[in-house]
């Protein structure tokens, strides 16, 4: 069996979709129809290096809409799932691997991070208002 990287494979897949598939499969990442149109677009990529970087350079690009209506996507700390009600299929397992470490915490300590989280995006976004 030949040696195979499993990003460049997939990375070879993903070159290869149709622009609608390769906007999907984007909008998994992350949820801005712009973000996902440009990134396609710009393909082929010639390995993963490649396309996280024109990852990174159109969502510093993106208007603060496309910001707002990323972030608006992203399951909130505590959320599960379908009770998230925001992100169904591959984006809520994502977001439930990433919220698993605290899983076995206290309500008092998921409040007490998403108090934090709220106030740092805050933070975050007033920042990003300042800019735009």
């Amino acid at each position: 069996m030949p040696n195979v990287n499993p990003a460049e494979a997939g990375l070879a897949v993903f070159n290869a979709l149709g622009a609608a598939a390769a906007e999907t499969e984007l909008l998994a990442c992350c949820a801005c129809p712009v973000f996902a149109r440009d990134v396609a677009a710009r393909r082929p990529y010639r390995d993963p290096a490649e396309l996280a970087a024109t990852a990174d350079a159109v969502v510093r690009g993106l208007a603060w809409p496309d910001v707002r209506l990323a972030l608006a996507a992203h399951p909130r700390i505590g959320e599960r799932g379908a009770n998230a009600g925001r992100t169904p299929g591959r984006e809520s397992s994502w977001s439930m691997n990433e919220q698993s470490s605290v899983e076995g915490a206290g309500r008092a300590v998921l409040a007490e991070l998403a108090g934090i989280t709220r106030l740092r995006l805050a933070k975050l976004l007033e920042a990003l208002e300042m800019i735009a």
